[in-house]
């Protein structure tokens, strides 16, 4: 903290020296001093985003959308904080929800489209989202990813079930079947789950992904030293970063000391502000007769990105305790005994009246702490438990709680969402617009699939745009120039040579309705007879 000003100052001067340390990248004394900006300054929204523009560039960033959406909630820049969301969501691979941030974002203000930021990210979304993607396919992906959040949730019994809808969607695909073993050996179908790995190896083989779930499944079947072998054959392939952390995590997983020592030099190099493997670090360095020092130098890192983290805080505690060295897990998480504390204060407390909780609310610090960490929690019970003590409570803090972490929206994750039903809500919501506009966009899609194929997500785009500035009610007048002006605009959003002679020709209407249509979709003025540049 050698960077970090020792003594009280004013917020703006430590914003000063925030973003000094943040252009040198000290990342962790910029955070540090934004952190102090905003403690002296709770009402400016500067300094938060400023923390969640470091927890972005440390690749934290659920804990940037955290902050974001707590600045969105107290009306401090809220388009802003969907740019933010946006490029979080783009970096964890999410690329829908990427898709639907950033049109809330545009339709704020259509002028933004031609910031370079949006031109960026614009190109790489559309990309990403593949609208030649079988609809089977799309389906089996999105009921995975919530078999999986499941799973890690310890909810295997409905993950066993979406991961089961997934297959007849997407029968063959070697991921789908492990997954499935990883679920029916958490709930004792021994047999069911041997069948299902012998499918997954069959055609996953070398499948990265398809092996560190099938060592996921050995190793809860109680067989670690076959899990071992996978995760070895894994890592001798040729790895991409995502998939050496992803074979890190399996490891940490299967708890093997040698494997896990020579896997973290190089995660915590891909990932050097990642809580889990920093917290593996010093587990690791204990059970190696290391100093102690050095362990306790990892948990404190972890304290500096975050003050509140709960595991780092019980774990140095229980280091200055003494405690023996097997007493720590590589599992980033609290004990069993301190979980199953932690959720009957919650029930308990979600169960007083008002009056009973306003006493222990301001009594108990304790109880503040412990609602963080339930809705922070994997455990679906236990989120909803720690959302009902803090509407009870209902002061600043419970409020910016939950403003931090909204409920989930699950009608979002049941079925495939195509890129015309892309958020556009509040909430994050699916939003599916009317079917007349659902026709004009499909015509306009398909001379774009002919025509200019990089335009097909962009021409979604600028239908929400048109739709959020005028209203779904809004009349069509002329659907033809209307579908060819959707058409151009997408073009020109991804830099395609396509005219609006070409469009204006595919459609069958003139250039000049062309362009009165288009004069509606409110992002850059077209020209006539020139070739997007």
């Amino acid at each position: 903290m050698k960077n970090v000003v020792p003594f009280a100052r004013s917020a703006g001067y430590l914003m000063r020296h925030a973003r000094s340390n943040a252009q040198k990248k000290r990342y962790l004394d910029a955070l540090e001093l934004y952190r102090r900006a905003a403690e002296q300054n709770p009402q400016s929204s500067e300094a938060l985003m400023g923390m969640a523009h470091m927890y972005t560039q440390m690749g934290l960033s659920e804990m940037s959308d955290r902050l974001l959406r707590r600045i969105a909630a107290a009306g401090g820049g809220r388009d802003l904080c969907c740019f933010g969301m946006a490029q979080n969501a783009c970096a964890r691979g999410d690329y829908l929800s990427a898709y639907g941030y950033l049109v809330r974002y545009l339709a704020a203000d259509q002028s933004r489209a031609s910031e370079n930021g949006i031109r960026e990210l614009l190109p790489e979304l559309v990309v990403r989202i593949s609208p030649g993607t079988p609809r089977e396919e799309v389906r089996a992906a999105r009921l995975l990813s919530v078999a999986v959040a499941c799973g890690e949730s310890g909810e295997w019994e409905r993950a066993g079930r979406l991961a089961e809808r997934a297959l007849l969607r997407g029968d063959g695909q070697a991921h789908l079947h492990a997954f499935y073993a990883l679920a029916l050996t958490h709930l004792g179908k021994k047999a069911a789950a041997a069948e299902e790995m012998r499918a997954a190896w069959k055609t996953g083989k070398e499948d990265v992904r398809t092996l560190l779930t099938l060592s996921r499944a050995l190793h809860a079947a109680g067989k670690n030293r076959a899990a071992g072998k996978l995760l070895d054959r894994a890592a001798k392939m040729h790895l991409s970063d995502d998939e050496y952390l992803a074979l890190t995590d399996a490891a940490l997983a299967v708890g093997e000391d040698a494997r896990i020592g020579r896997l973290l030099p190089r995660a915590c190099s891909i990932a050097p502000y990642e809580r889990r493997f920093l917290h593996a670090r010093a587990v690791y360095r204990l059970r190696n007769h290391m100093p102690a020092r050095s362990a306790a130098n990892c948990w404190s890192r972890i304290l500096r990105i975050d003050p509140e983290d709960s595991v780092a805080a019980d774990c140095l505690e229980k280091l200055v305790k003494g405690a023996d060295a097997n007493a720590f897990q590589y599992a980033y998480t609290l004990g069993k005994s301190e979980n199953e504390r932690r959720r009957a204060v919650l029930q308990t407390a979600a169960l007083m009246t008002k009056e009973e909780l306003a006493v222990q609310w301001k009594r108990s610090v304790s109880l503040r702490t412990v609602c963080r960490w339930g809705l922070r929690c994997g455990d679906a019970q236990t989120k909803e438990f720690a959302r009902r003590v803090l509407r009870t409570a209902d002061d600043d803090f419970a409020r910016e709680l939950l403003a931090e972490s909204p409920p989930e929206q699950k009608k979002a994750y049941n079925r495939a969402v195509p890129v015309y039903m892309i958020s556009a809500d509040e909430n994050g919501g699916v939003y599916l617009p009317p079917l007349r506009w659902r026709r004009l966009a499909r015509r306009a899609v398909s001379a774009a699939e002919r025509l200019c194929p990089q335009a097909v997500n962009a021409v979604y785009v600028m239908m929400l745009l048109l739709l959020q500035s005028e209203g779904e009610k809004a009349p069509m007048r002329d659907p033809d120039a209307l579908a060819a002006a959707l058409l151009y605009k997408g073009a020109r959003a991804v830099d395609a040579e396509l005219s609006v002679h070409q469009c204006a020709q595919e459609l069958a209407t003139s250039d000049r309705a062309l362009l009165r249509q288009a004069e509606r979709i409110k992002t850059d003025e077209p020209r006539e007879g020139k070739p997007c540049s």
